[in-house]
């Protein structure tokens, strides 16, 4: 597999090593097509995309995301300078090893280790960082995914609709629900689905204490553009 250089300063991607404990006994091939991020800036990252990209026998394309995102609470983020975390083209496998347990007690471990052997049949592989963000806020890396604009749009329909259930006091019933159903409609809020059956099942004031506990991501700012304004 090909490692690219990082583009972000302070955030290196190497070839995943001996620093990373991995639970024992962990399958060697499940360990094939991962990479080690290393965080050797002065703050926590927040948010990560690494990109695995696979061209097959045909010459086709195809890419694989992998995301780590802590925005909703960037002060809890674990991936604090000096740390370096193992990032896999399957997904189950970067979390059995970030569990610490092993990877047979994943939910799909024999579905992973089919994925893998797919990836193994494409003429190449190569893996980079696509995006970083720090506990600041700062947004960097060539994203190619369009991570920072896909962040804004749901944090913004998040703070929208959180405002109109909060502010939603005079609404009559029906027109409520209708707002609920909202979350079932629009994939940008689907993260709130469950909301119209807690409603029917607990009432306005259950939903209402939910939303006014939920966090959203904080806000993202593209370093260039603070760079710019400096």
């Amino acid at each position: 597999m090909r490692i690219l250089p990082s583009t972000v300063e302070g955030v290196e991607i190497a070839e995943s090593d001996d620093s990373i404990e991995i639970h024992d006994p962990f399958p060697t091939r499940a360990l094939d097509y991962s990479v080690a991020v290393i965080n050797r800036s002065h703050m926590a990252i927040a948010f990560l995309g690494v990109r695995f990209e696979m061209v097959k026998r045909d010459g086709k394309h195809a890419i694989a995301m992998q995301y780590s995102d802590a925005l909703r609470h960037p002060e809890q983020s674990e991936f604090v300078p000096g740390m370096a975390r193992l990032i896999s083209i399957e997904h189950g496998v970067t979390q059995a090893v970030l569990e610490g347990v092993s990877i047979e007690s994943i939910p799909g471990y024999q579905r992973i280790l089919m994925n893998l052997d797919n990836v193994r049949k494409m003429s190449s592989v190569t893996a980079s960082i696509d995006s970083v963000a720090f506990t600041d806020g700062s947004f960097h890396g060539p994203d190619k995914a369009g991570s920072f604009t896909r962040l804004a749009s749901e944090r913004d329909a998040e703070v929208h609709f959180r405002e109109r259930v909060l502010e939603s006091g005079p609404m009559p019933e029906p027109e409520f629900a209708e707002l609920l159903r909202l979350t079932i409609d629009l994939p940008v809020l689907r993260r709130f689905s469950r909301l119209l059956d807690l409603y029917v099942e607990a009432g306005r004031e259950a939903v209402l204490e939910v939303m006014s506990a939920h966090k959203v991501r904080i806000p993202l700012h593209r370093y260039h553009e603070v760079q710019d304004e400096l």
